[in-house]
């Protein structure tokens, strides 16, 4: 995880033409059990920047890359 959290925050950071922290700490993982499950967590996911006030419109939020039905 530490791998992935550091290129993908110099990668993001330098599109951003930012710096500093892009992840929390803490890298939690979890086996996902079955189809229902994996359908929560990627619907957590794509509301996430609604949460945080990024956008009104996930669909069209910038970084998602699964079309939802």
């Amino acid at each position: 995880m530490k791998g992935i959290k550091g290129a993908t925050a110099r990668r993001l950071n330098q599109r951003r033409g930012s710096h500093g922290r892009v992840w929390q700490d803490e890298s939690l993982d979890r086996i996902v059990r079955d189809q229902a499950e994996l359908e929560e967590k990627l619907n957590y996911m794509f509301l996430n920047p609604v949460k945080a006030g990024l956008t009104d419109d996930p669909d069209s939020y910038p970084g998602w890359f699964i079309k939802r039905k």
